[in-house]
C-alpha cells in the first residue's frame, strides 16, 4: 500500500519519527495502485503503529517499512510508453523482495494479498524459490472466506481460539487446498503455503474508506492515471 518512490518520506516518518499529518503522509498510499482501498484508515493506522513502536527502540534496532507497490513517479509519467516497464505489479513485488530483503540478508515480513504469497502461480515465494536456498521464504495465509474457515475448523478441530498451523513437513501438507484456499485445481495445502492462520471465532470487521477527500481532490488525476495504465497494459501485452 505504499509507493517506493516515496521511500525517503516513509523513512523520515517510520525511522526518524518525524511528525506528519494525514495529508502529509497520504501521498505514499495515494500514489500507489488501488488508492481507493488504501484510503481506509487502517493503513495509516498501521504506519503510525510502527512509528510508535520504533520510538521505544534504539535507532539501529528500529523496524523499517518498505514501500511494496510499483515504483511509479506519477509526476513524471505523461506517456503510456514510459509506464510499460512499471505496470507488471507482480514483477515489481518480486524485485522488491529480492533486492531489498533476500539479497540484503535481512529479516522481512512481506504483507500482501494472499495470492501474492503463494508458493505456486504468481506468488513471489514460488517465482523466487529457485534463486534462493530452501527456507529463506515462509508463506503464511489465512483460510479463504467463511466457507474456508468453516472447513478448516472441522479439519483442524479449532476450539474458537486463534491458531497458527505449520503445514510444511506435517501430515496436513497433502490435504487438498480446494475449499480452504481460493484454488480450483488439485493443489495441496503444502503446494501453496508453509503455514496457515486462523483468527479465532470472531466476526470480520470491515473498515471502509471515506473517499470524499480523495474524490474531491484527485478524481481528475486518477482518471488520467487509469487511461495511461490501460494504454500501457495494452502495449505490454503486445510485447
Amino acid at each position: 500500500m505504499a509507493n517506493p518512490v516515496h521511500q525517503a518520506l516513509l523513512d523520515r516518518f517510520i525511522l526518524d519519527g518525524a511528525s506528519m499529518s494525514r495529508e502529509e503522509l497520504a501521498v505514499v498510499w495515494r500514489d500507489a495502485s488501488g488508492a481507493e482501498v488504501w484510503e481506509s484508515p487502517i493503513y495509516e493506522g498501521f504506519l503510525r503503529a510502527v512509528q510508535a513502536l520504533n520510538t521505544h527502540l534504539p535507532r539501529e534496532q528500529r523496524v523499517r517499512v518498505l514501500g511494496g507497490d510499483s515504483p511509479i513517479d506519477w509526476q513524471r509519467i505523461t506517456d503510456a510508453h514510459d509506464l510499460v516497464p512499471l505496470v507488471n505489479r507482480g514483477g515489481n513485488i518480486r524485485n522488491i523482495i529480492a533486492t531489498q530483503v533476500l539479497d540484503q540478508h535481512v529479516k522481512g515480513l512481506a504483507i500482501y494479498g494472499a495470492g501474492h504469497c503463494d508458493k505456486v502461480g504468481g506468488g513471489f515465494p514460488g517465482d523466487l524459490a529457485g534463486r534462493y536456498e530452501q527456507g529463506r521464504m515462509w508463506s503464511i495465509e489465512p483460510f479463504f472466506r467463511a466457507t474456508g474457515v468453516q472447513k478448516a475448523k472441522a479439519l483442524f478441530s479449532f476450539d474458537g481460539q486463534p491458531a497458527y498451523i505449520v503445514i510444511t513437513g506435517s501430515r496436513w501438507a497433502a490435504t487438498p487446498a480446494a475449499g480452504l484456499l481460493p484454488v480450483a485445481d488439485r493443489s495441496t495445502l503444502g503446494d501453496i503455503l508453509d503455514a496457515a492462520i486462523y483468527h479465532g471465532d470472531v466476526p470480520d470487521s470491515v473498515v471502509r474508506a471515506d473517499l470524499t477527500v480523495l474524490n474531491a481532490k484527485y478524481s481528475a488525476e486518477f482518471r488520467r492515471r487509469r487511461t495511461l495504465i490501460d494504454s500501457a497494459l495494452a502495449l505490454w501485452r503486445r510485447r
